[in-house]
């Protein structure tokens, strides 16, 4: 009965932290059409193209603390590949918003890093207590 109970709130954390990354990944089409025209309003103000620097920059910082914890997500990557093309093309709306959904990817894989610190543990067969070796 003990053993049932630790295994619920693990395995409930990690369905919640591969279900949050798997929920980022599917919006990001629909938030390209959204959010990108007022943020870009916003955003022009100041210098688009540094912001879009900072944005990749960070997303890189992010994604290479994943790949050192060994939980990067594929998908991550990609978008950060896309970011840095944006960049570079000097499409520098695409650039942001692609930077940060791979910026939120990686967060969410090295949670998911985290989550697996103890939870793999709870994965070995316990002995009946009582049990005599």
């Amino acid at each position: 009965m003990n053993v049932l109970n630790k295994k619920i709130p693990v395995a409930f954390a990690m369905a919640l932290t591969l279900t949050a990354g798997l929920m980022l990944s599917a919006c990001t089409d629909r938030n390209t059409e959204t959010g990108s025209e007022t943020s870009s309003k916003q955003e022009t103000d100041g210098n688009l193209d540094t912001l879009a620097m900072e944005a990749v920059n960070q997303a890189q910082v992010k994604y290479k603390a994943s790949e050192q914890a060994g939980y990067a997500w594929a998908k991550a990557g990609t978008m950060l590949a896309s970011a840095q093309e944006a960049l570079e093309s000097g499409d520098f709306e695409t650039a942001i918003h692609q930077a940060r959904q791979a910026t939120a990817l990686a967060d969410t894989s090295l949670a998911q890093a985290e989550a697996e610190q103890s939870a793999w543990l709870e994965r070995f067969p316990k002995a009946p207590t009582g049990a005599s070796p």
